[in-house]
């Protein structure tokens, strides 16, 4: 088991959210997707969360995000996270980006990423664009090789 860090040290979330409309059947899919995940493996900070949120905006159609989160140490200045952490959070992000690229290709979905509340790439069918393969997860996996 990995050690825990400080419990006040500063998390992230990753935000996996559908980029479509959203029925309940897919709605019910993705809430069953997230639960299935919960046992698949020893996550970090907890399994990923489903997420079924309505944001009303004025004078506008309401924001509709359902999908799933996961936190994630920051590492982020002064912030520090011990490679051996990192490392499997970085497992646990490539295990989830693989089960949403499957889920994407077999249900014919967008999922889009968000991380600290800003876009960084997107699932489309089961393929994963240059924000997630190489920006979120090969700079990740790089800067981990480079502190070995």
């Amino acid at each position: 088991m990995i050690a825990a860090l400080d419990p006040d040290h500063p998390k992230h979330v990753l935000l996996f959210f559908l980029e479509q409309d959203i029925n309940d059947a897919i709605r019910q899919k993705m809430k069953e997707f997230v639960e299935q995940l919960a046992g698949i493996k020893e996550w970090v900070n907890g399994p990923p969360c489903f997420v079924d949120e309505l944001e009303e905006v004025e004078d506008e159609t309401p924001l509709e995000t359902v999908g799933c989160y996961v936190e994630l140490y920051s590492g982020w200045s002064p912030w520090k996270v011990p490679r051996e952490i990192d490392l499997a959070q970085l497992q646990d992000v490539e295990v989830l980006v693989a089960a949403l690229s499957q889920f994407s290709r077999e249900n014919k979905l967008t999922i889009m990423l968000q991380y600290a509340g800003e876009e960084i790439g997107e699932i489309e069918d089961g393929v994963m664009d240059e924000g997630v393969s190489v920006v979120l997860i090969g700079e990740w996996r790089r800067g981990l090789e480079l502190e070995s």
